[in-house]
């Protein structure tokens, strides 16, 4: 990705006082201005800004933004967790990634130029904060910006590599340059007196989630590193901690501090967290129990009726038990809540498919492809579907697009040569379609 420096000279002072407007992680700053300046490069994608605490203070906190929909984030947003800091009494330099890229664009002059403006303030205690995608960035560029402790919350190791495929679409968008395993070099090489502590908290019970978390434990120093084991947290466990109220007593005993604490205490409250039944009823699905994961998402409903995630994790459980007229209502429910998720329309069509409104499906997965077209599955649904309305050769083309975009899934050629054959030989061989079986919702 091809950086280019800043115009203006750098920093520029963003004119007057920035009104802030948002409420960032769910509270609300007393003092409605803040002083704020815009540091480095503005051509994106990613942005940083400086935001005064309105107290004297002399920690500063950087953040990172975690993963978003497209339009999430903007330059002139707040970034990740900024109310809260700066009640909390730390001024903030938030790093806003407009994209999904996981900071790749970052060049070494950003966080040089974030280190000597940092240094120029007089803040002599550097804390840095994300989740997810922005744990991940907290964590790797915390000994170039000379961080003393890092909360990272379910960060991301890599994710261009097939042990974990959450997020392949982005590994396929981005190059990666800067990478956690060059922490073990970095830290290794760091300067005399430039220790930095690391927190990293992850759902134990998340596969995936641990994986990435244990994998820093190959490149950080031992007694540097913590490992914070929530389970049934999910992914990201800040949306678990929010529930039982236990995170902003968390976040500020290790950023302060470099104490973790608020969880204990918090224990009994669990079960009235959606968040919480929600991971148990996954777990419950993983043992084959999907009746038992209904029991455990029909609770969390009770609490969070307007959840899209719950509503889709219902859809795909009334699915399996053989309820596919209550798994279409379902997934209809998830979409009504976020009408543009390209995953909740593919689960509106697989359904609609099934239950045989397949003018509802096809309208369906056109949309979602046209939100997300790089993902092979939604193709290979719209070809499945074309097919089932007698059009070939559009069929044709949609299970050859499958195959251009995710060229590592060998599992479309053979749908594709039965429709070839079928061209061939109209009427020769019953077609079986590829996911015929189950759906993957």
């Amino acid at each position: 990705m091809a950086w280019h420096p800043c115009q203006a000279p750098w920093p520029r002072l963003m004119p007057g006082l920035h009104r802030l407007n948002h409420a960032a992680g769910g509270l609300r700053l007393d003092i409605e201005t803040i002083h704020r300046v815009a540091i480095g490069r503005r051509d994106g994608p990613t942005f940083i800004d400086y935001f005064q605490c309105p107290v004297p203070t002399r920690a500063i906190a950087v953040t990172f933004t975690s993963w978003n929909h497209p339009g999430a984030v903007t330059p002139d947003g707040p970034g990740y967790a900024l109310t809260f800091l700066l009640e909390a009494g730390f001024s903030v330099v938030a790093f806003k990634a407009t994209r999904n890229n996981w900071f790749q664009d970052l060049m070494h002059d950003d966080l040089d130029g974030v280190d000597r403006f940092i240094l120029s303030r007089g803040y002599t205690e550097r804390v840095a904060y994300g989740s997810s995608m922005g744990g991940f960035a907290a964590l790797r560029f915390a000994t170039k910006l000379r961080i003393d402790r890092v909360l990272a919350l379910s960060p991301q190791f890599e994710i261009d590599k097939p042990w974990d495929t959450r997020w392949a679409f982005e590994a396929r968008e981005t190059v990666f340059r800067l990478r956690a395993d060059d922490l073990k070099t970095l830290t290794a090489t760091a300067s005399q007196g430039a220790r930095c502590r690391y927190f990293v908290a992850f759902d134990p019970y998340q596969a995936l989630d641990a994986g990435h978390a244990l994998r820093y434990g190959s490149v950080l120093p031992a007694e540097d590193l913590r490992l914070l084991r929530i389970p049934f947290s999910g992914h990201p466990v800040d949306r678990f901690l929010a529930d039982i109220k236990a995170l902003k007593p968390f976040a500020l005993g290790i950023l302060r501090d470099g104490q973790a604490q608020g969880i204990a205490a918090s224990r009994n409250a669990r079960h009235g967290s959606p968040s919480y039944l929600f991971q148990l009823s996954l777990h419950a699905r993983s043992r084959n129990k999907p009746r038992l994961a209904l029991i455990l998402v029909d609770a969390a409903l009770r609490l969070d009726p307007a959840s899209v995630d719950l509503h889709l994790l219902r859809s795909g459980l009334l699915h399996e038990v053989g309820d596919i007229p209550g798994a279409l209502a379902e997934a209809r429910l998830a979409l009504a809540g976020a009408p543009d998720a390209h995953h909740l329309l593919y689960q509106l069509a697989y359904m609609a498919r099934l239950s045989g409104e397949r003018e509802a499906a096809l309208a369906a997965i056109e949309k979602a492809v046209s939100i997300q077209p790089g993902i092979g599955e939604y193709h290979s649904l719209r070809s499945v579907i074309l097919h089932s309305g007698g059009r070939l050769r559009e069929a044709i083309a949609a299970i050859e697009m499958a195959m251009r975009v995710t060229p590592e899934a060998t599992h479309f050629s053979g749908w594709l040569n039965q429709l070839r054959l079928e061209e061939q030989l109209p009427g020769a061989m019953p077609v079986r379609s590829p996911g015929s079986e189950s759906g993957s919702e």
